[in-house]
């Protein structure tokens, strides 16, 4: 019996290929198939017996959870704004007392539209979505909890409403920009100018 010294590897005999199987590209070509045998069986026999779990959807009501997330996802890629996260609610979903909501709107500031009653912020500070909600979540409860405190106080404060204004006559005046032609660069035209004569050409 033949024993391996140190520095020393087994060898192995390669057999020759007897043509009694698939080579590796079809072998995988085979196993996609049988996976895709497999799923279809699933679909075909034990997917129906899920319909005894249907359920009809029932929205959420906006009063019992007023406050929207929005989230950015690109299929496929990573992306740099996929970290971005939007926080959007209705005030009056808030279940404020007036002089309450009042304060809240004007803490909000910039980020509050008096026309439909949405406050609205975002965070990409954060490196992963959740931290961004989370994050966001925080800042809405410091919000609601400043807002509850001596709300009276600011109960005579007009709401600053010069945002919105300015924002919606830039989007008014966005495509309205009237050009009017400068009156030194319009040149008249003499038929006795033309160096060369269409209707003479024309009849070549």
């Amino acid at each position: 019996m033949e024993y391996l010294e140190d520095g020393e590897f087994m060898e192995e005999k390669e057999e020759a290929f007897k043509y009694d199987e698939y080579p590796t590209k079809a072998q995988d070509i085979v196993r996609d198939f049988r996976d895709q045998l497999h799923f279809n069986r699933l679909a075909a026999y034990e997917l129906p017996s899920l319909a005894k779990f249907r359920q009809p959807y029932i929205p959420p009501k906006a009063s019992e959870k007023p406050v929207t997330y929005r989230y950015t996802v690109y299929l496929g890629e990573s992306h740099p704004a996929e970290k971005k996260v939007v926080l959007q609610l209705r005030v009056a979903n808030l279940k404020l007392s007036e002089a309450e909501e009042h304060k809240f709107k004007l803490l909000a500031g910039s980020r509050y539209n008096y026309l439909n009653d949405e406050f609205k912020m975002s965070s990409d500070k954060f490196l992963e979505p959740a931290q961004n909600t989370t994050y966001l979540s925080d800042v809405l409860d410091d919000l609601i909890k400043e807002a509850k405190t001596n709300p009276e106080e600011f109960a005579d404060v007009p709401l600053d409403k010069r945002h919105i204004i300015a924002r919606g006559a830039k989007r008014q005046n966005k495509n309205k920009r009237n050009y009017k032609f400068p009156e030194e660069w319009k040149k008249p035209i003499n038929k006795s100018d033309r160096g060369v004569d269409l209707n003479e050409m024309l009849k070549m």
